[in-house]
Parts: C-alpha cells; sequence; structure tokens
C-alpha cells in the first residue's frame, strides 16, 4: 500500500496532460486537487483527485488568484503547484510572489521564463547557446513580410510568438504552412485581421514525423537532471505540425546530452522538455520548441519507470531523490480519439494503410492518454458510454 503524504497537490488544466500528473500523484499516496474552468472535460470523472470548476485563468486571473488561495487555506495552507498548460503556465511565472507563500512549486527564474514563454525567446536563447534551429524571422509589418517573402526558399510555416494566444485563436493548429510568397503575404493579412498576434516565419525542417524526438528532464534548484527521458514521435495531429497523438519511449542520448547541457547553461529548474527534428539535408537534430512545463505524454515515462510527477512532488518538499535516466524503451503512447484524427490525415495523404495503423495501436507494449483499468470513468464519459458513434451519426442526420 502507497504511503500517504500529508501535504496535498493541486493540479491546474484537465486535458489528457492533467489527467496523467493526477494519475502518477494519487498512486504514490498523495491527495490531489484538479482544478479546471470546465467542469465536462472527461479527465474530471477520474477517481483519483477532488475536481473542481474554477474561474478561467485566462479571462480573470485576479479570480482565480482568489480561488486557489481560498483552497490552499482550505486544505491546510500549503500545497504543491503542478500547471499543466500553457496559459497556466504563464499564470504561475507572472503571479509566482503572490502564490509562493501558499504553495510548493519548481519553475525557472523570471527572466528565464520570460523568454521561454514565447518563440522569439526560445529562438534568441537556442541562438546564444549554439544550439541548432531552423531558420527563422520575426516580422513586425507587412512590408517586412513583402521584403522576406522574395528572400526564402518555400516552404515555410507562419506561427504564433505567444503558445496560447495562438492556440485561443487557432485550437490546435499549431502553424500555418505557406508554399509561395503570395501566399505569405496573404497568410500573414489574413492572420492579422484576427486580431494582433505576433508572428513568427521559419523554414520547414524536412523529414517524416517520425523524425521528431523529444528529451523530457526534471531539474533541480541546483541545476541537476533528477530524471532524464526521451521519445519519438510515430504520429502527430495535426499531421506534420502538430501534437503528438502516437510516441514510443527511445533513448537518444545525442539529444540527451544535447538537451541537459542546453538547460544548464540557460539556468533552467523544474520540468520541461525540448522537441527536435533530424533534418535530412544534414542529419542533425534542430530544435523546434521548448516546453517548460509537463507535456502531453507525460503518463509515458511513468510506464517506463519514471514518475515527473511525483519525483517534482518529493523534491519540492525537500526529500531525497536519486537521479534516474535509465527506463524502459519500446512503450507506445496512444491518445486514441486523437490518433484517429492523425491517421486520417496520414490516409489521405498515402503516407499509411488501414493495416498499419490498426497494427501499431493493437500490438506492442501500450499505454494510453485516457483510457486506465484502475481510473475507467474518464475514457467511458469520453466515449460517452459507447453511444459517441451514435450521436455523430444522428448529429450529420440533423445536418441534413
Amino acid at each position: 500500500m502507497a504511503k500517504r503524504y500529508s501535504i496535498p497537490a493541486i493540479v491546474l488544466g484537465m486535458t489528457a496532460n492533467g489527467l496523467g500528473v493526477v494519475r502518477s500523484l494519487a498512486r504514490n499516496g498523495v491527495k490531489v486537487y484538479a482544478l479546471d474552468s470546465y467542469i465536462h472535460r472527461p479527465a474530471m470523472k477520474t477517481r483519483y483527485a477532488t475536481c473542481l470548476s474554477c474561474p478561467d485563468v485566462q479571462k480573470n486571473p485576479k479570480a482565480f488568484s482568489s480561488f486557489l488561495l481560498k483552497l490552499t487555506d482550505e486544505v491546510g495552507g500549503k500545497a504543491v503547484l503542478f500547471p499543466t498548460s500553457d496559459a497556466h503556465n504563464e499564470y504561475v511565472n507572472e503571479y509566482r510572489n503572490l502564490l509562493d507563500p501558499s504553495l510548493f512549486f519548481s519553475i525557472s527564474p523570471k527572466p528565464v521564463m520570460d523568454q521561454l514563454l514565447n518563440k522569439k525567446g526560445q529562438y534568441e536563447i537556442a541562438v546564444r547557446y549554439g544550439i541548432p534551429s531552423p531558420k527563422t524571422f520575426f516580422p513586425e509589418t507587412i512590408e517586412q513580410i513583402e521584403k522576406i517573402s522574395q528572400e526564402l526558399k518555400y516552404p515555410v510555416i507562419l506561427k504564433g510568438l505567444s503558445t496560447g494566444n495562438w492556440r485561443a485563436r487557432f485550437g490546435d493548429q499549431k502553424a500555418v504552412v505557406v508554399k509561395t510568397s503570395q501566399e505569405l503575404i496573404e497568410s500573414y493579412r489574413s492572420i492579422h485581421q484576427i486580431g494582433q498576434i505576433e508572428t513568427i516565419l521559419q523554414e520547414i525542417i524536412p523529414g517524416e514525423d517520425t523524425r521528431h524526438y523529444k528529451i523530457c528532464v526534471y531539474m533541480n534548484k541546483a541545476g541537476e537532471p533528477l530524471l532524464t527521458f526521451t521519445l519519438q514521435k510515430i504520429r502527430q495531429y495535426p499531421c506534420d505540425f502538430g501534437i503528438g497523438s502516437s510516441v514510443i519511449s527511445v533513448w537518444i542520448p545525442e539529444i540527451a546530452e544535447m538537451g541537459i547541457k542546453f538547460m544548464k547553461k540557460m539556468g533552467y529548474c523544474g520540468v520541461g522538455s525540448i522537441e527536435f527534428k533530424k533534418d535530412t539535408r544534414d542529419e542533425q537534430f534542430k530544435m523546434i520548441e521548448i516546453n517548460p512545463r509537463l507535456w502531453a505524454q507525460n503518463s509515458l515515462p511513468e510506464a517506463c519507470g519514471q514518475n515527473f510527477a511525483f519525483t517534482a512532488y518529493l523534491d519540492l518538499l525537500g526529500e531525497k531523490v536519486e537521479a534516474k535516466a535509465k527506463f524502459k524503451e519500446g512503450i507506445k503512447w496512444i491518445a486514441l480519439n486523437v490518433d484517429r484524427a492523425s491517421f486520417k490525415g496520414y490516409l489521405a495523404q498515402g503516407r499509411i494503410t488501414w493495416g498499419k495503423w490498426l497494427k501499431s495501436i493493437l500490438t506492442g507494449r501500450r499505454t494510453w492518454a485516457i483510457w486506465a483499468m484502475d481510473d475507467p470513468m474518464p475514457f467511458l464519459t469520453a466515449i460517452k458510454f459507447g453511444f459517441l458513434p451514435f450521436e455523430k451519426v444522428i448529429s450529420r442526420l440533423q445536418r441534413k
């Protein structure tokens, strides 16, 4: 039976990311409170947390602060905080002085986080420390775009400097692919008609989605890695420029070494991950982005023998934690609903077959984003207890 811990944890955001954190903590004897402004998320049905509806952290950060601090008072005056979304991460960075007396949390110094929370800052840090990256521009006016457009090799991508602002308007679409100079100008104008979104223009690193890799680490306050984990994407959604819908644990010593050195140089603290893509032109790993928080597939390393959330919890409470870099390789993490949408995209492009996809999700050692034998309600809620296909059929008939 797991040891019971007196200090509770508060998890902010209950997508698959937050659900993974909740389970990782609760299975090890931690009392968990899960907060989300959207009470109907399937993960809010987990048996492993007390799930509470809270104010929207982006729309009303002051109300969110009041709610969070009141909760810490009610649970004993101190708790360990885990932000699992970009919006919550930005909130903790901005309000760290307010939160510090009541909450334990692991976060890099504010000057570091201010840079990491937008793509321009990430690129500047990478250049400063000699990390290979795609060619990148930061246009601010249509005149700059018109000038740059004549110098580029296409295709290129446009994406937001701030992930939070971009996702608020474009959802899961991480980038806009641009194939010609005229298309670039039109896309830039279109994006800025929606609202003032600072954009980044970047070359596309050629190669299949399976050439995407990620190093995930937990750095303690002394700047030493307590956990080191690497993975490879199998598929992502949307195809080419998305979030991993199916990934696999695999040890990649080159990016592990590069990533840890990079994080030490920048003074990183806490949980984070760096995504690289191996360029087909020179076989060099190029940095795609830094994610300065727990990432979507954080339940995969738990299945492989590394528990990031629980390690962070113990470290923040001053418990001794042994550094660990070894883990089980060849275990897949699959977000089934998202991966099904991803499969349709690859299928339409002729990049996969039904047989290959079914073999991928039905064979081998696997762990799932939502499904868990000891916590089935989030999955059952997500599929509406088996009625989801009928609901979709009825919805289509109603639209006709």
